[in-house]
């Protein structure tokens, strides 16, 4: 069940709040240097300035995912610098669960997992710059090890670390960065959490749904906006 379904509608995207669509009450707050960006016609996002602004989805216990549960963080981002440690969404303050980037000294997106002794992530085989343009990104915890997906294929690099015991944590949910900092730099755009793992197939449907990809297809607007996915039958295909 996804515990996470932020909106792309205008009307839900605004500077006073982004809603949540997963029914778990989970609305995020933004802050900051935190605007609404539309990305096309009907499809909203948020732009993040990398120092200040960020989305806050509170502390619900529908986030407190651990060493024995699953978990997917999906989600279509672009950024513009590179080097630079910046964080998608994660629970995390000193121990937790990041999805982003997380090294200084590479531009691989990773799942990030840490408890009080130790940590554990796989990073992405490819790197993510201002380049790559508008990309979707998944990363999956399966209760056992992490599968990384860009663009909805397998781009599951090397593992670093050790599994920890516990990376539960008190922390918030926010989006474009950490309680621990770590702001997130240019555009999120409908950021998912499920409490289960996505495999690559479910990982490509949700992105084949989305009205960004519909969009970078050239699909017609009324296709993209106007048609529930129900109604579609499942036209999108690679």
């Amino acid at each position: 069940m996804k515990v996470l379904d932020m909106s792309y509608h205008p009307l839900d995207v605004r500077s006073g709040g982004w809603l949540d669509l997963s029914r778990k009450g989970n609305h995020g707050t933004p802050y900051g240097g935190a605007r609404p960006y539309m990305i096309a016609p009907g499809v909203m996002g948020f732009k993040f300035d990398g120092s200040s602004g960020y989305v806050d989805c509170g502390d619900s216990a529908s986030f407190d995912f651990n060493v024995a549960d699953e978990f997917t963080i999906a989600a279509w981002i672009r950024r513009n610098r590179v080097f630079v440690v910046e964080i998608i969404a994660g629970k995390y303050n000193e121990k937790g669960y990041t999805f982003g980037f997380t090294s200084t000294s590479h531009n691989k997106f990773s799942l990030y997992l840490r408890g009080d002794t130790y940590y554990y992530y796989r990073k992405s085989l490819t790197d993510i710059t201002p380049a790559s343009g508008l990309i979707y990104l998944a990363g999956v915890y399966n209760n056992n090890d992490i599968k990384l997906y860009l663009n909805a294929v397998d781009n599951t690099g090397d593992a670093t670390g050790n599994m920890p015991t516990s990376f539960s944590t008190n922390a918030k949910l926010n989006i474009g960065r950490t309680e621990s900092g770590f702001y997130f730099s240019n555009l999120i755009i409908q950021p998912i959490i499920e409490d289960r793992a996505w495999s690559e197939a479910e990982v490509r449907e949700n992105m084949y749904r989305s009205p960004i990809y519909c969009m970078l297809r050239g699909l017609p607007y009324s296709v993209y906006i106007k048609v529930p996915w129900k109604q579609q039958g499942g036209i999108y295909v690679p």
